[in-house]
């Protein structure tokens, strides 16, 4: 089976990749958006999510799960990955 991939940082910005060959690439872990870990990312992750909008690392209302891009804010970015992944 051949698929193709992008790569990207951890600011969810692109990295450019000329050629990989031969590669395997093993993907494991939960759904991202899926915050309550049940299989599926639905109204019950946008809660999770929202109650944690707007905030950085540090503060208090702060949830690492929701921060889908890992770059210490949860804003805008992470809702779009978010909704991206919703229903899934």
């Amino acid at each position: 089976m051949t698929s193709k991939v992008g790569l990207a940082d951890a600011k969810g910005l692109d990295i450019k990749v000329i050629q990989i060959k031969d590669a395997t690439v093993i993907i494991v872990g939960q759904k991202t958006g899926d915050l309550d870990h049940s299989g599926i990312i639905d109204y019950r992750d946008l809660g999770i999510f929202g109650a944690s909008y707007g905030t950085s690392k540090g503060q208090k209302d702060f949830n690492d799960a929701a921060d889908l891009n890992s770059d210490g804010v949860i804003d805008y970015r992470d809702l779009g990955i978010f909704g991206a992944n919703y229903g899934k």
